[in-house]
């Protein structure tokens, strides 16, 4: 049998089997971050402790047709979108060219440091892997999550890791211990390129975001007089935040009360990965 029925095989086998697959994408949250340097390929070396919190997108597969929806319609479904250039990536590695439908259903805040649209691409890596038999190996899938973007490779490990190079080199740590809540300020959104842009050597994104974007500045004074301990997550605006709250937020922000995850390697993220803190 060539490579070619025997992929056509699998592929028809799994249509009658999965009329659905459903996974979680969790949101991360950066615990410490630290830019190390310029590199010569234009990114910034970086060093950074990374956890999946239980904040979730969901991603909805199934054979109906060959279409990319989201239920935030100013995210855009084309080549633009990560899930979009994940499956391409996953389809010129396998050769599997099957029609699949990938349906977004948003609850990750965007634009907030939090990696909403990255562990969207490695939650598509993971399932098309999976729905065809596993073709590709996970250090395979890390890799081509690592084209797609430098956080796309952190989702792949247990949960916990400290992240370097350009952040696409996981080191697994021991899961955080205790809960947290991530504070997103509604109307603020950044750009991660644009916040590097002011990066400075020896420090983390705080500084380089809140020249961006000053109103940050305040939100996180404000935060520091309702939590304990406040850290602003990757590039921003999402913080996260330590301690039962003083008081209540104001209306126009976004809270998730969440717990680490801790998975092992080769599985993917339940509900069963939150762990109780």
């Amino acid at each position: 049998m060539s490579k070619k029925q025997t992929l056509l095989l699998i592929s028809r086998f799994c249509e009658k089997m999965l009329s659905k697959v459903s996974k979680l994408s969790p949101a991360k949250v950066n615990l410490t971050f630290k830019v190390l340097g310029k590199r010569l390929d234009g990114y910034h070396a970086i060093e950074t402790l990374m956890q999946a919190v239980s904040l979730f997108d969901r991603l909805h597969f199934s054979f109906s047709s060959d279409t990319i929806t989201c239920s935030d319609p100013s995210i855009p479904c084309d080549s633009h979108n990560l899930v979009w250039r994940a499956r391409q990536l996953f389809r010129n590695a396998t050769d599997i060219y099957e029609p699949i439908a990938i349906d977004i259903e948003k609850k990750i805040p965007v634009q907030a440091g939090l990696g909403g649209g990255s562990s969207n691409a490695a939650t598509t890596l993971f399932a098309l892997n999976e729905i065809f038999q596993k073709p590709l190996s996970e250090k395979k899938l890390v890799e081509l999550g690592a084209e797609l973007g430098s956080d796309v490779p952190f989702f792949f490990s247990t949960g916990s890791a400290l992240c370097s190079g350009r952040g696409e080199i996981f080191t697994d740590q021991s899961h955080l211990n205790k809960g947290l809540t991530i504070v997103k300020p509604q109307h603020l959104h950044l750009s991660t390129p644009e916040v590097y842009k002011h990066a400075i050597v020896g420090e983390g994104l705080e500084h380089a975001a809140f020249k961006v974007l000053p109103e940050l500045k305040q939100v996180k004074a404000n935060l520091l007089e309702i939590f304990e301990e406040v850290i602003m997550s990757g590039s921003g605006t999402a913080f996260v935040c330590f301690g039962q709250p003083k008081s209540t937020l104001p209306d126009d922000f976004s809270s998730f009360a969440c717990s680490p995850i801790q998975k092992n390697s080769g599985e993917w993220y339940t509900l069963e990965h939150v762990q109780s803190v």
